[in-house]
């Protein structure tokens, strides 16, 4: 599938229009009153073109480059979710998924992942910034680590689809 290694101009290319589409999305989610969900997924896939070709590096100084930018914007809760988890959560993923051979450990390390960051923003935003958590008084906290356990699950199955959809259809458009 990847019978290509690129070329640093190639990353760098490949690097600054990932930089842009995340920048673009994340602008775009802390502007807009609807769609912000599916705008955080596209800037949290973006990182795939890269993590696909194996430019893990290209990738993380992406991500980073995308945060710094994003600090720039009105609306911090799109970026501080892109941050806290969705950005490098792309990257992790890639990378367990070339490296760990068996699905159960893969899928295994993805959620204690995505259950380290959350649990890390949680307590960021509880202790650090002062923040309530707002539950309504019918929902258990139980209940909430169950909805995110399925949210993470169902990100993850996306992720896969998003992944494949650029190896198959798109790939050949981008990398020449």
């Amino acid at each position: 599938m990847l019978n290509k290694k690129l070329t640093a101009s190639k990353k760098a290319a490949l690097g600054g229009m990932v930089t842009a589409i995340t920048a673009l999305c994340l602008y775009a989610a802390s502007i807009l009153p609807a769609g912000r969900v599916p705008l955080l997924f596209l800037a949290a896939i973006a990182p795939c073109i890269l993590t696909s070709e194996r430019a893990y590096g290209t990738a993380l100084l992406a991500f980073m480059v995308s945060s710094g930018i994003g600090l720039l914007m009105a609306n911090m809760l799109p970026v501080a979710l892109y941050i806290a988890l969705l950005g490098h959560y792309g990257i992790f993923c890639s990378v367990t998924g070339r490296k760990v051979v068996s699905r159960p450990i893969r899928v295994v390390l993805k959620l204690l992942y995505a259950n380290m960051f959350i649990c890390a923003g949680l307590y960021i935003a509880l202790r650090v910034f002062g923040l309530t958590l707002a539950l309504p008084g019918w929902l258990p906290v139980w209940a909430l680590i169950v909805i995110a356990e399925i949210i993470i699950a169902i990100f993850d199955v996306l992720f896969d689809a998003a992944t494949k959809i650029y190896l198959v259809y798109l790939r050949h458009i981008i990398v020449k």
